[in-house]
């Protein structure tokens, strides 16, 4: 089961050109603060897509830069935050 988010958190996402990380914090958008349903097939029904990340650098401040539509089933906690049973 994913790990249900809200807005502020920050994640780690992964580069599917590079399959290098990146960190992320979730934002408000132009269409409020709920996520929409996920667009994945992964199997958890509770699982929901943000429209807007924000990213961040890896001293935790703001870039500029934003990406948009990921599901909860493909975030990451931060390293520093990661209970030990996730990957």
């Amino acid at each position: 089961m994913s790990i249900r988010r809200t807005i502020g958190d920050i994640v780690r996402l992964q580069d599917s050109d590079d399959d290098s990380e990146f960190l992320a914090k979730i934002v408000a958008h132009a269409g409020g603060t709920e996520p929409d349903d996920c667009y994945r097939s992964c199997g958890d029904s509770a699982c929901r897509e943000w429209p807007v990340l924000a990213l961040v650098s890896d001293d935790g401040v703001l870039t500029g830069d934003r990406v948009f539509h990921w599901s909860e089933c493909a975030m990451k906690t931060p390293l520093s935050e990661s209970p030990a049973s996730e990957t």
